[in-house]
């Protein structure tokens, strides 16, 4: 269980859900006991995501878990740079880059730095770059 210290008791179960692994909305249902409109849950997920108290017991959990930003970026960097065992009945074994696993981690990393985001127009997204338009994956 993640440390409570200045949480309430619905914030503690939400983190606890999110380091289970739960999506922001999901452990937000079950820790607020809603069965709102999805994107208000989203909204409201990301809000109480975003408190500081919360915040802090998510890092501290997940790195009591051993899961800290250097791990992340060890796993993200591995899948980056996959490579799979190709074998052929007349020629030796050879190691080659296994694209689509680098294809996915791409994606999920463009994901995690915000370079894929929706936002809305005039909004800032995780490089700090203002969004010019929705849906504009590379704006500067």
């Amino acid at each position: 269980m993640p440390k409570t210290k200045g949480l309430t008791p619905k914030q503690a179960k939400f983190v606890k859900g999110i380091v289970e692994g739960k999506t922001q909305a999901e452990a937000y249902i079950e820790a607020y006991d809603t069965k709102g409109h999805l994107p208000t849950v989203e909204a409201e997920a990301s809000k109480t995501t975003n408190k500081p108290q919360v915040k802090q017991a998510i890092v501290e959990a997940m790195t009591r878990k051993g899961i800290t930003e250097d791990a992340i970026a060890q796993v993200i960097h591995d899948g980056l740079n996959a490579t799979k065992i190709v074998t052929s009945p007349t020629e030796p074994d050879k190691e080659v880059a296994d694209h689509p696993t680098r294809h996915k981690f791409l994606e999920t990393t463009l994901k995690v730095v915000g370079a894929t985001d929706t936002k809305e127009p005039g909004s800032i997204n995780n490089f700090g770059n203002m969004v010019i338009s929705k849906g504009d994956k590379y704006s500067d």
